[in-house]
């Protein structure tokens, strides 16, 4: 990890092979590692102008992209991308999650559809089941499926507020309301500042009957991340129904 010197070394390189798209593309890496997103970002235009299927730099220039909020330049690149590399590429489940991060839930699911059955006993599965169960509940469809993929990652790493969440919100979609505050409990006694499961757990409730209980849970949501409400809005669970 000794980047400074790495990058000295690619400066020498760049230099004496200016037209690698292989090399600007190593060089932005490194420039990303010492937090330089500007001069990472010219060196990956720079590998993508030399190459424009350098999918790594591509890949790159979507993280850097997101983090600058170009949602539309990483959406674009993120569709090149889909595009261009195989069926079963690593990089699917990558760009799931920036599909997911850019409220792009259908893309989302066709890079994980693409991606699972290539990759059944891969490390980090259950992160990519759980990606696809969130997926699915955003689109509120295939919702028996959706259960199916929250329950394999939760069988996977019990101890996850992140997939118990999920599987909460699978169940607030489906209607089961008992079953979603059952693992929305269980979510924030793992975290007890999860606003998502603390917001989900108060509809649930409200639903129920339970008035006070889940305008308690609702305030607690807004007090652990005051646009809690925004953002589910702008998912479409902020008032979510029993089924699309």
């Amino acid at each position: 990890r000794d980047f400074d010197r790495a990058l000295a070394d690619l400066d020498r390189a760049c230099a004496l092979e200016p037209t690698s798209a292989a090399l600007f593309a190593q060089r932005a890496a490194i420039q990303q590692a010492l937090k330089r997103p500007g001069k990472a970002l010219e060196d990956v235009d720079r590998a993508l102008e030399l190459d424009p299927r350098q999918v790594d730099a591509r890949l790159l220039r979507v993280v850097l992209r997101s983090a600058a909020a170009n949602r539309d330049g990483a959406r674009a690149d993120l569709d090149e991308l889909d595009s261009t590399i195989a069926p079963q590429a690593q990089m699917r489940q990558t760009m799931a999650q920036f599909y997911l991060h850019l409220d792009r839930p259908a893309r989302a699911l066709a890079q994980l559809d693409q991606w699972l059955p290539a990759h059944p006993t891969e490390v980090g599965r259950e992160a990519a089941l759980n990606e696809r169960c969130w997926a699915r509940v955003l689109l509120g469809i295939e919702l028996d499926r959706a259960l199916d993929d929250c329950n394999d990652a939760v069988d996977g790493n019990p101890k996850s507020p992140a997939y118990l969440d999920s599987r909460g919100w699978v169940h607030v979609r489906l209607g089961s309301d008992r079953k979603a505050i059952a693992d929305f409990d269980r979510s924030v006694e793992l975290q007890p500042r999860g606003a998502s499961a603390l917001y989900g757990r108060g509809l649930a409730k409200k639903r129920l009957g339970d008035e006070a209980g889940g305008d308690a849970d609702l305030v607690a949501a807004r007090k652990a991340q005051p646009d809690i409400e925004a953002r589910l809005a702008r998912l479409g669970l902020s008032k979510t129904a029993a089924g699309p």
